[in-house]
Formats: structure tokens, C-alpha cells, sequence
């Protein structure tokens, strides 16, 4: 029996999005822009629904919110910046004084988005 290859699933742009609302807004049934665009029904029928409930086109974020704001960034850097010894201060200590709790990779991606190294 042979396998069957998943499809490739490719996000609609805003635009494209837009563009199919607008021809079902017009009047022309999901089956005829279907047909003519290629894209299938039922993504068609969902944007619609989405575009609906949200009164946008544009897409909902993929990643994960931030477990810091700018404050907690330039705290952590104004502590990392202190100098060699104070870097030698265990991160629970520098956690527990500004209220601060993150892993160590957070920590890291913070720093390296200031371009801070270690």
C-alpha cells in the first residue's frame, strides 16, 4: 500500500485573505471562489469565520508572549553590566532582589538581543 504525503500547509496573507472576503462579501458562493482560486472550501469558509469573529484579516501571533517588558530587560542588563565579579552573584539571588523569575535561556535570549555576552 502506498503512503500517502501530508500537503503542505501554507499560511493565506493578509491580502489573499482580504481578497476572498471581499468576492463572498460581493455575492459569489465559497464553491466558485474555490474553484477559481484554488484555494479549498473549507480554508475559505474558515477565514470568512475568523475575519468574522475578529473584524481583521490578520493572523493571530504564532509565539509565545514575553515574560519580560522593557523594565525586567534593563534590569537584568544593569546586573549583568555591574562588572566580572558581580556576574558571580548567583541568578537566584539577582531573581529574588528584583522580582524577577526566568530560566536561564530567557536570560540568555534577553542578552543576547542586547548583545551582551557573557
Amino acid at each position: 500500500m502506498p503512503t500517502q504525503r501530508k500537503a503542505k500547509r501554507h499560511e493565506l496573507n493578509p491580502v489573499k485573505r482580504a481578497y476572498l472576503i471581499g468576492r463572498h462579501d460581493a455575492g459569489e458562493s465559497f464553491d466558485k471562489i474555490s474553484h477559481e482560486t484554488g484555494v479549498p472550501k473549507t480554508t475559505i469558509v474558515d477565514t470568512f469565520q475568523n475575519a468574522k469573529n475578529r473584524g481583521s484579516t490578520i493572523s493571530l501571533p504564532h509565539a509565545r508572549p514575553r515574560k519580560t517588558d522593557l523594565r525586567d530587560d534593563q534590569i537584568l542588563c544593569r546586573e549583568v553590566r555591574k562588572g566580572p565579579k558581580a556576574r558571580r552573584i548567583p541568578l537566584a539571588a539577582v531573581q529574588a532582589n528584583n522580582q524577577l523569575r526566568l530560566s536561564h535561556s530567557t536570560i540568555k535570549h534577553r542578552l543576547k538581543e542586547k548583545n551582551i555576552q557573557k
